[in-house]
């Protein structure tokens, strides 16, 4: 397996790449994991084994407060966009409603990544996951697969969780496969997450075959870290007994990695735990799941190279920046149609300031919500409001907090500053309007 050329990891990192694109087009690789914690990757404090990726963070740019949706569906409905997952049709996740919200199918009113960077000469190319189609039926309608959303290859999954040594819905641009079945690709052992890399990288080389005078976007979507928990026996053996000292114990010493590389605040708290680990039945098994964890990002760091630069950066981000940031390096004009549909315009701002250490010029606040856990970031003020256990969906009140002293959330002001919580809750009521939140989907 050979490893994968970066030009932008997880946010952006405009670098050199050994495929020169025409003019002054950078070529963009944009690389997701999925359900990975915060500090489990070794450049945000944690301890799994990531070299590949700290060499790029040493060379690159880690935002320390960027934000994501949460879920598989929204994110990567947002990561594609660039507007908010409700926007897009997918503030759930794939199940269908009749509101606009939340089809659980990426809308025709917004363009991918893909489709954006094409109109402008870009080569765009996928391999992973894709998860924002409704019909995943092979022999169903694919208007919403990756080919028919600005992809010119395809390589990976279109529903959003299977097994990594067989994987549901595998396909090659259109047609579906297996590992058995697949002519073209025989490694000793398939392995869902190397064959995501293997693939990524073949494209590139192809590319550079082919087209080496066009841009390319290369889009790369691990499943890794997402259940099942499949990772090979000799990654797993590297974390054997890693874990055994449970929760408390990682919670700390990456709660002391992260303020020692400067990515926390000294004075940051850290939150009660919320299980304890004297009390679990079974601490070998939940110890082993650990090791598998571990071992699944550990395969995906090894499928990722090369790195420049390094810094941490502190304004808020979030995934709605991302196409933003795309058109705007790639030189490409964001049309108000495409395809014969009105689209919606961008929600996020370009991150380019942020590579040479200028303000992102944010002119609205950064809004969340997902099955009625809401939130609202302006500037240091946080207003979140969860949604109440119990029988039926309810809605908790409001908490307010200062993400500036304190990034932990501990300490609610909603009661010693009303007259913020009343302004926040007003711009999202706004927001959740404008960006079909509401109509809610369920009865409050």
């Amino acid at each position: 397996m050979r490893p994968i050329l970066l030009t932008l990891a997880f946010v952006l990192l405009p670098a050199e790449a050994r495929v020169q694109p025409a003019a002054a087009a950078p070529n963009i690789v944009l690389i997701m994991s999925d359900d990975m914690g915060f500090s489990d990757i070794g450049c945000y404090g944690g301890e799994i084994n990531t070299p590949n990726l700290d060499r790029l963070a040493s060379g690159g740019l880690r935002f320390t407060q960027f934000y994501n949706g949460a879920r598989c569906c929204p994110t990567r409905a947002s990561l594609l966009t660039g507007v908010y997952p409700h926007q897009a049709g997918m503030g759930m996740m794939t199940d269908h409603t009749d509101l606009p919200g939340y089809r659980g199918d990426l809308g025709r009113n917004v363009m991918t990544i893909a489709e954006a960077l094409g109109t402008g000469g870009y080569r765009c190319y996928m391999t992973g996951k894709w998860h924002v189609a409704r019909v995943t039926n092979p022999d169903g309608p694919k208007d919403n697969w990756p080919l028919q959303r600005g992809f010119e290859k395809f390589y990976g999954t279109i529903t959003g969780a299977g097994s990594y040594y067989d994987p549901t819905t595998l396909c090659s641009g259109n047609r579906h496969i297996t590992p058995v079945n697949d002519p073209n690709y025989k490694p000793a052992t398939y392995y869902y997450t190397d064959a995501i890399s293997d693939h990524a990288v073949k494209f590139l080389s192809e590319h550079a075959k082919g087209t080496p005078d066009k841009p390319f976007f290369l889009y790369v979507a691990y499943t890794a870290a997402h259940w099942p928990m499949h990772a090979l026996p000799q990654d797993i053996a590297k974390y054997k007994g890693r874990y055994d000292k449970g929760f408390a114990a990682i919670r700390e010493q990456r709660f002391k990695r992260l303020k020692a590389i400067g990515l926390i605040d000294q004075s940051t708290e850290l939150s009660p735990q919320a299980n304890d680990w004297e009390q679990v039945r079974d601490k070998a098994w939940e110890a082993r799941n650990m090791e598998v964890y571990a071992a699944m990002v550990d395969r995906m760091d090894q499928g990722i190279a090369e790195a420049y630069r390094g810094k941490l950066e502190r304004q808020p981000g979030h995934l709605i920046d991302i196409m933003a940031t795309c058109v705007d390096l790639g030189g490409v004009a964001y049309p108000q149609k495409f395809a014969g549909h009105d689209v919606l315009a961008l929600e996020g701002v370009s991150l380019r300031p942020a590579f040479t250490g200028k303000p992102l010029g944010r002119n609205d606040a950064i809004y969340f919500e997902h099955h009625l856990n809401c939130a609202i970031r302006d500037g240091q003020w946080k207003l979140v409001r969860k949604e109440g256990l119990g029988k039926g969906p309810k809605i908790l009140p409001w908490e307010l907090y200062d993400m500036s002293k304190d990034r932990s959330e501990l300490h609610d002001l909603a009661a010693r500053h009303p007259e913020k919580c009343a302004e926040l809750s007003a711009k999202w009521d706004a927001w959740a309007v404008r960006a079909l939140v509401k109509p809610w989907p369920w009865k409050i």
